[in-house]
């Protein structure tokens, strides 16, 4: 479907942006439910504001995405104070930018998650007032301040939730360390199953569990490698069954310091140990912090599945992680790569917020690969990234039906903007902040249109390259690049074979990072083969820094777009979340779960996932 089209009043020129939502008579009544319509009502806007998203941040000058800027927007954008600049994620406007503009900053707030969960209505709040509540530093070791903040709100979470269902046993599926256990159990004495999916990290929290309570049986710590199948929702039943019948033997040693710990106001009344049969908990709380890619769908289908969950309480991250169908069928044909993990998930949902990339990773925590090789042909399958389906999203026959009826489908560049941080932290950037990530994507963004228009590869030749100090001037990166980088021409007989090592720079990082892990399409031009077909060898430096530098003069007058670029991102982040989650609670409705809703929880500027998918059974 062709973008729709109007007339912007400060130009003359038809500009190619979003039209106002009451455009849409369709909409009327079309979906009954109030999550059907503002689902309906982000899909009709994403659709026509791919452009804004639908790319790496590596290809914004190969895909030409600066260009696609409406001219009266650049025009505006041209002058910008750091103010203005800094108060586009908030979808603050200014009254001299075109009508266009605004109407797209509105849209975006109108139909962010945050103006979801604030005018949507629900019976019950966990997040009722600040919490009052400190944990002994036995507790607190090991965690960082951000750490530490969600610990103490989940407790005041999982504290009306015991409040609301009388539950007193807890399944925290992704437990980690058993941060969250440990306070749990020490403040409101509920027992816990903490399963998680890597062997070191149960080893660890059994560890630290015995250093803190002794032989307490109040926690008790599993490995759980879940997967999406029938097979564990079985094992959920049964996990489930045992903890309600579970008797533990608490012998905590913190038990003398409780009440010196907790205040009166934020601790529920313990429950005795070795309870009476008729006051055995009779229903088990799902709980998930940080429950990466598939996991929080799988966590959802367990809550679904087994009646004795009386609630969840669940922190999604990593979307762009999740299972594609074309990536299962692809593990099936290859032995050595094994299907969707929880526990690889868990490993690549670092972010260092220290800094805002909207649109795609940076500075994440990525285990290596299996193998340092990639196909042509696999990375330009990869590029196709519309015609990607996804084993758990949507999830809610609601959203299916709607991107059917739309011919929309979220690309994984949508999933990743979706998974970034908020605009908060750009709130407080300086001018010097902005010129410097400035011109960490415009650097970038040259060296992979070279590489593309040349038919150029990267091989790394150590582990640490172009790190931050030599981004203050493009010769000093170029420098950087030579330095630490083979360019290695694409041969002819390559382009069909299956042995290409294609990489690409990654600021800061020590590890290497395949071609398609990042979306890159190494293109070929036709004066590219045939300097394959005449040479062996490898281009000289200078050749490279002469053709880097063409690069520069050609893209240079726009480099100063590629902030507000940003800033747009980041008010369309809000939006794109809220399409995944409200799916999640669009398919709980759809089964029969009427006590489903969305909570801010945590300080948003302390831990960007800060909403929460809560349900009662």
């Amino acid at each position: 479907m062709p973008r729709q089209y109007w007339t912007d009043t400060r130009g003359s020129k038809n500009v190619s942006v979003p039209s106002p939502l009451h455009s849409h008579k369709h909409l009327q009544g079309q979906y009954k439910s109030m999550e059907g319509q503002f689902l309906e009502k982000i899909v009709r806007f994403l659709k026509e504001v791919e452009w804004l998203y639908d790319f790496p941040v590596t290809q914004v000058f190969t895909r030409n995405v600066l260009s696609q800027i409406p001219e009266e927007w650049s025009a505006s954008f041209a002058d910008l104070t750091l103010s203005s600049l800094n108060g586009i994620p908030e979808c603050s406007s200014q009254t001299h930018w075109p009508s266009s503009l605004k109407q797209f900053l509105k849209q975006c707030k109108e139909l962010s998650l945050q103006q979801w969960i604030n005018t949507s209505q629900h019976e019950y709040t966990i997040r009722k007032s600040p919490l009052d509540l400190r944990l002994p530093k036995e507790l607190c070791k090991g965690m960082s301040p951000k750490k530490e903040h969600e610990v103490i709100t989940m407790v005041q979470c999982v504290k009306e939730l015991c409040n609301i269902t009388n539950s007193s046993r807890i399944l925290d599926i992704g437990s980690g360390m058993g941060y969250v256990d440990s306070a749990l159990h020490h403040a409101l004495g509920v027992t816990i199953v903490a399963a998680e999916s890597e062997e070191c990290r149960v080893r660890d929290a059994q560890k630290r569990q015995s250093l803190l309570t002794g032989s307490c049986e109040g926690i008790k710590h599993m490995k759980w490698l879940l997967q999406d199948d029938q097979a564990t929702l079985d094992k959920a039943l049964e996990i489930v069954h045992d903890l309600v019948n579970y008797k533990a033997l608490c012998k905590c040693r913190l038990n003398s310091e409780r009440n010196q710990s907790i205040t009166p106001d934020t601790c529920i009344k313990r429950k005795e140990i070795d309870l009476p049969e008729e006051t055995v908990s009779q229903s088990v709380m799902l709980i998930g912090l940080h429950s990466c890619a598939d996991l929080s769908p799988v966590m959802i289908k367990i809550y679904k599945h087994c009646p004795k969950i009386s609630s969840v309480v669940l922190f999604s991250c990593c979307y762009h992680k999740i299972e594609n169908i074309d990536m299962e069928e692809h593990c099936k044909e290859n032995e050595n790569i094994t299907s969707v993990e929880c526990e690889k998930s868990r490993k690549v949902c670092t972010f260092d917020t220290t800094e805002v990339f909207a649109g795609m990773h940076k500075k994440e925590s990525i285990e290596p690969c299996s193998s340092n090789v990639t196909s042509a042909k696999k990375v330009k399958e990869m590029d196709k990234v519309n015609t990607i389906k996804y084993k758990n999203f949507p999830m809610s026959n609601t959203l299916k039906q709607i991107m059917k009826v739309n011919d929309f489908r979220l690309s994984i560049y949508g999933l990743r903007l979706a998974a970034q941080e908020s605009g908060v932290r750009w709130l407080q950037h300086t001018k010097e902040d902005h010129e410097n990530h400035e011109r960490n994507v415009a650097y970038r963004a040259l060296l992979e249109d070279f590489c593309q228009k040349e038919g150029i590869t990267l091989k790394k030749c150590r582990r640490r390259c172009a790190r931050k100090s030599k981004f203050c001037s493009f010769n000093e990166y170029i420098t950087a690049v030579l330095e630490n980088y083979e360019f290695i021409p694409v041969k002819s007989e390559a382009l069909n074979c299956e042995n290409i090592e294609s990489f690409v720079v990654k600021e800061s990082s020590s590890e290497t990072i395949k071609a398609s892990e990042r979306g890159i399409c190494l293109s070929v031009s036709k004066d590219c083969v045939e300097l394959g077909l005449k040479s062996k060898t490898q281009l000289s430096k200078e050749l490279i820094r002469d053709r880097l530098k063409t690069c520069f003069s050609e893209y240079e007058d726009m480099f100063y777009l590629i902030e507000p670029l940003t800033g747009l991102q980041l008010a369309l982040q809000p939006v794109l979340e809220a399409l995944i989650l409200l799916d999640r609670v669009a398919y709980l409705k759809e089964a029969n779960f009427d006590k489903v809703w969305l909570e801010e929880v945590f300080d948003v500027a302390v831990s960007p996932r800060n909403v929460a998918l809560i349900a009662v059974r």
